[in-house]
């Protein structure tokens, strides 16, 4: 129960720091869910700034293209740990053990086999 405040604020070297916009949401609602809000009052403003920094919440693959794209801002935070069973039980391979080559367009497992297929597909969430 209750709400949460989102400061976006200037952060250059050598300049004070300004408060440039708030968002107030209840609290349970995802931070990444707000990002798009954010990012459109600053627009709105003409407050965008051409790199956001932000944490693990605001991060996403879907948000780091979305923000390129809608605003020509560069999202710049942590990814989000692997949270899938296998890479919390540690006695699995998990997905942090494969290596992906963007341009062969493959990936190799820990036991180096590589993939026999590669598809392109956006996952929500």
């Amino acid at each position: 129960m209750g709400y949460k405040v989102h400061l976006t604020e200037t952060c250059e070297q050598d300049h004070p720091h300004l408060i440039t916009q708030v968002a107030t949401t209840v609290s349970a609602e995802a931070d990444s869910a707000t990002l798009p809000q954010i990012q459109q009052a600053l627009a709105d403003q003409s407050l965008l700034p051409s790199q956001q920094l932000v944490d693990t919440a605001y991060v996403s693959a879907e948000l780091l293209v979305q923000s390129q794209q809608l605003h020509q801002v560069d999202l710049v935070g942590p990814a989000r740990k692997d949270q899938k069973w296998q890479a919390l039980a540690g006695q699995e391979v998990a997905a942090a053990d494969f290596h992906g080559d963007w341009d062969a367009q493959q990936a190799t497992c820990p036991q180096g086999h590589t993939t026999r297929s590669w598809f392109h597909t956006l996952e929500n969430g």
